[in-house]
């Protein structure tokens, strides 16, 4: 074992010519990124609230969560020699200042090693955290569109001639000794259904008439329907 002299390179130092060069990517991709993200802030997002378009804000939701991230793994990137310090101070404290100081030469003796450590573990776990955050926004989403659909937790539907006084008696007392229901209520069928035609509504002059859909509720409809 030679341990005289080192094997590992502790300081690279790369001289380039600055009129060689063209535009630095960095802040070609910075002035993409704010471009980017100014257009969404000021113009999609506005759109989306005026035309209550539901996808396209679900669409700049998650380019916001995904440039949250993508920042943030930058941020944890920079802040990478401020954490190995404090890292170094909190496990080492009992330490001599010498131990702590070779520690920190072997950190800069690997810092490309290390500065690829962090990407790949500030990646995965914005990885995870996106995942985890789409699912739970997916699973919202479509609890909101069942419970739009439906108008009401549990609801129970019977043919449009049947006996309404029974069918509505039987529920009633189906539900009388249970506690989770709190209340129950009705809504018919559709005046159209029982006409056989449909139901217009126009204005005085009968030049613009708009179709309808009349249904009989009871009072408490919309203390028992969702809100």
């Amino acid at each position: 074992v030679d341990a005289n002299r080192s094997k590992t390179v502790a300081v690279q130092v790369t001289v380039e010519r600055s009129s060689q060069e063209g535009p630095p990517a960095f802040i070609i991709t910075g002035g993409l990124t704010m471009s980017t993200f100014g257009f969404m802030v000021y113009y999609l997002f506005p759109k989306a609230l005026l035309e209550f378009n539901l996808s396209l804000l679900l669409y700049i939701f998650l380019g916001l969560l995904v440039g949250m991230l993508l920042g943030l793994s930058t941020l944890s990137l920079n802040m990478e020699r401020s954490i190995e310090h404090l890292v170094a101070y909190t496990l080492l404290w009992w330490n001599g200042t010498s131990i702590r100081t070779m520690m920190h030469k072997n950190l800069i003796a690997h810092r490309l090693r290390n500065r690829k450590t962090t990407i790949m573990y500030s990646l995965s776990l914005a990885f995870i955290i996106f995942i985890v955050v789409t699912f739970a926004l997916q699973i919202v989403t479509f609890q909101y569109q069942e419970k739009q659909s439906k108008g009401t937790l549990l609801r129970v539907r019977c043919p449009p001639f049947a006996n309404h006084e029974r069918a509505f008696q039987g529920v009633r007392q189906l539900f009388a000794d249970t506690e989770e229901v709190l209340d129950i209520g009705w809504m018919s069928h559709t005046l159209a259904t029982v006409l056989a035609s449909d139901t217009i509504m126009t204005t005085l002059g009968k030049t613009v008439g708009v179709g309808q859909y009349v249904h009989a509720v009871s009072p408490n409809f919309f203390s028992v329907v969702l809100p």
